[in-house]
Parts: C-alpha cells; sequence; structure tokens
C-alpha cells in the first residue's frame, strides 16, 4: 500500500466492529480523531468564535451516537493545526468549556462523558405464596363458570393486580380491597363518559369477595390466605330492586314492535320477557342449551353471576307460539344464540326509542312479580330466576319442570300468536 495512504490512515481510529474504510464514510470529514477532548478551528474576527460554538454543538449531536460510555471526543483537521499549538488547546479544553486565541486558533470546549445511570432499587423477587390469578383459575375451574363469566372475573383481578403493582393475594388486606372501590367508583362509563353505577361497583366486588372466601375454604396455597379482605367492604347508597316493571301496554308496546326486529333484537327481547332472565344468561345461551322434553321446551341455564344458579326451567308455551322454537331449529347445535357485540345495550337503544325509558332487564323484575301472581311457592320462585336463596330443597326430584310449567302457564299470553301459526 502506497506511503501517502498510509499516513493518511493514521489519523483514524476505526471503532471494534468498523473497517477502516466503513468507518471513514460513515463519520463526518472533521471527524478525524476519536481519542482527545477537543475542537479547534481557525479564526479571523469575533463571529467565527460563535460560528465555531454553533458548529462545536452540531458535531455533537452527529457523533454521540458514535462514542463508548465516558470516552472523550476530538475533533479536528489534525493535519493543519499547527504542531506547537496542541498543547496550547489542550491545556485550555482541559478546564471545561474554555476559548483560547492564539495565532488564529481557538479551542472551544469538551464533550462531557454521558452521567452514569442511577442504581436501580432492590426488586423482591420473593415468589408469591398464593397468587391472584391461581386463586381466580381454581374458583373458576370448581365452580363451572361459563366463559362469560370467568373472563369478566379474570378482568376484575386484572385491574386488582394493576392497582396493587404485585399479584400476592396473601397481601392484600381489607385496606387495598376499600382503594379498589374507589378506583371503580371514579372510573367513567365506556358508553357515554358518566361516573360507573355504584350497583355496578358492587357486583364488581361481589367476585372478588367469592374468590378470596374460595381460597380460604379450600386451603388454597397451604392455607396461605386465613382472612377475607372484600367481606366487610360494602358500596354505600345501592338500593336493590328499585327497578320499574313494564307497564301491560309497555310490555305489548315492545313485544309487537320486535316481530319486525332483526332476528338477534327479537328472540333477545322475547327471551328475557317470556323467562325472566339475566342479560348474561340470556346472552351465553347456545343452542344445545334447550331441549324438547314431551310437551314441554325447557332450557338449561348455566348461570352466569355468583347469585344466579344454574338450572334448568321450563318456557312458557306463548314462547313457542310466537315461533321461538323454529327459530331455534335454523341454528347449528353448539351455535351461540346472540353473537351480535352489546346486544343488550342495543336492544335497549331500541327500546328508547320506542319512547320507553326503562331497559330490557324490567321484564327480569316483572317476571318476578308475575311468579308472586301466579301464587307460585317462593322456594320453586328464587330457583326459576336463579337466585341463591332458593331452598335446596326446591331442586330435588326429576319433575321440577313439569311443577314449574304447572305455575308458569298461570300468566296470560301478552300477545295473541303471530298470525299463519
Amino acid at each position: 500500500m502506497p506511503a501517502r495512504l498510509k499516513k493518511k490512515r493514521i489519523h483514524v481510529t476505526p471503532r471494534k466492529g468498523f473497517s477502516t474504510h466503513r468507518f471513514q464514510r460513515r463519520f463526518p470529514v472533521d471527524c478525524q480523531k476519536l481519542t482527545g477532548s477537543v475542537y479547534w478551528g481557525s479564526v479571523a474576527s469575533e463571529a467565527d468564535v460563535a460560528e465555531h460554538e454553533s458548529a462545536f454543538a452540531d458535531i455533537v449531536e452527529r457523533t454521540r451516537m458514535f462514542l463508548r460510555s465516558g470516552q472523550p471526543i476530538f475533533l479536528t483537521d489534525i493535519r493543519r493545526l499547527p504542531r506547537k499549538m496542541i498543547p496550547l488547546v489542550a491545556e485550555a479544553a482541559a478546564k471545561g468549556r474554555a476559548l483560547a486565541c492564539a495565532n488564529g486558533w481557538i479551542a472551544i470546549g469538551t464533550i462531557d462523558a454521558p452521567a452514569p445511570a442511577p442504581e436501580r432499587p432492590m426488586i423482591d423477587v420473593t415468589p408469591a405464596r398464593l397468587t391472584l390469578s391461581e386463586m381466580v383459575e381454581d374458583c373458576i375451574s370448581e365452580r363451572g363458570w361459563p366463559d362469560d363469566r370467568a373472563n369478566h372475573v379474570r378482568g376484575i383481578f386484572g385491574r386488582l393486580e394493576e392497582m396493587l403493582g404485585h399479584n400476592d393475594g396473601t397481601l392484600v388486606t381489607t385496606a387495598d380491597i376499600g382503594r379498589f372501590k374507589k378506583l371503580l367508583l371514579a372510573t367513567p362509563n365506556k358508553r357515554n363518559g358518566a361516573a360507573i353505577s355504584r350497583n355496578t361497583v358492587k357486583q364488581s366486588l361481589s367476585p372478588v369477595k367469592v374468590v378470596f372466601q374460595h381460597a380460604i375454604n379450600n386451603g388454597l396455597g397451604d392455607g396461605a390466605v386465613t382472612d377475607n379482605p372484600a367481606r366487610s367492604v360494602t358500596v354505600e347508597g345501592v338500593v336493590v330492586g328499585t327497578r320499574d316493571d313494564f307497564t301491560k301496554e309497555e310490555e305489548r308496546t315492545i313485544l309487537t314492535a320486535a316481530r319486525d326486529q332483526r332476528n338477534e333484537i327479537r328472540w333477545f327481547t322475547w327471551l328475557m320477557a317470556m323467562s325472566g332472565c339475566s342479560n348474561k344468561e340470556a346472552v351465553n345461551a347456545s343452542r344445545d342449551d334447550f331441549r324438547r322434553e314431551g310437551d314441554l321446551l325447557t332450557w338449561d341455564i348455566k348461570g352466569t353471576k355468583t347469585d344466579y344458579r344454574a338450572r334448568v326451567i321450563p318456557l312458557r308455551a306463548a314462547l313457542v307460539a310466537e315461533g321461538f322454537e323454529d327459530w331455534l331449529n335454523t341454528l347449528q347445535s353448539t351455535q351461540a344464540l346472540f353473537s351480535e357485540l352489546r346486544i343488550g345495550a342495543k336492544t335497549n337503544d331500541w327500546i328508547k326509542s320506542l319512547g320507553i325509558s326503562k331497559t330490557v332487564y324490567s321484564f327480569r323484575h316483572g317476571m318476578k312479580t308475575k311468579l308472586r301472581s301466579a301464587m307460585m311457592p317462593s322456594d320453586e320462585r328464587n330457583y326459576y330466576q336463579g337466585h341463591a336463596a332458593a331452598d335446596v330443597a326446591a331442586t330435588y326430584g326429576t319433575n321440577l319442570a313439569t311443577t314449574l310449567a304447572v305455575y308458569i302457564e298461570r300468566l296470560p299470553a301478552p300477545l295473541s300468536a303471530p298470525s299463519g301459526r
């Protein structure tokens, strides 16, 4: 290799992993050496000083990415600097930001080494004795909650874990659950941005109590959880059972108008009205939950809430006469009845468009009133609607559906059957 080229490369110190040629291409012309700490250039007037200061700042930004931590930078066209100037410039630069003018040359500052990263605090890596997710999954598995209910509970505990900053179920206190309640109360409704209802928050805290009690009752984690932190936490100002029933006129208006709606809105409305089920029980229903048993069409409800139990109930003849069973027979054996997202909210919006301010859930409250008028005993009444207060004796026997059918058929049909049926 010619001596001239070798001499030129003396001033290039490539970083590890770079060839000399790649190094020269990637660095600016004025970045010839990375072993010093000074930038200098020639000046003829005071204006040149400001120009060099600006140039120095630009060079810093262009070259900082190429520096190793703590490495100073030496920026110059070293071939043009008189050798006798090097000590003077280096001495001036060593004092920090310095200017040294001599024989028309200027030295400007240094590039400070990056500040050392702050030490990270020690993190406790002690494994949880019993994680929240372990508690939830064990409870879901034993209780057999449907996917909709299980995912809802997982979501609640996910928010709790996010608030706590850990997942150790044995460290959760009553104060933590109190803070979680306040967090939920401050959460805006996703639909309209208003504050979430107190009743919704109460329902969200209910599975927290259930899961912790399940862990205690079953000795999960070798009995690591000994006290239910959610047991005494409640939401004040929640009045249960104040939702108004539909009047007979409102019920007739809704059910008549539903006949002209698309199938999912129509049958969601009619199923709620004729069975008194909850919204989620209807949403979780699939075709194979409904069976024909002689003269009865029965519904095997899986249950969705801690106080809505799984049960088998007969459906009213008026619902069959409306064409509900015929529609069921158009579905696949395991197909969900309602696949539309937010079917309950859409139905409520449609009901409001009829000039009725109540929601579809009022059908459930109204069914309680109707079952009382049909003289259905309280045990059977609670069982029919899945309330936990039902006496377990009410579920005994193989002819329960037949017994319940006697009472529900005492209820008059809200509308006459559609013409042609």
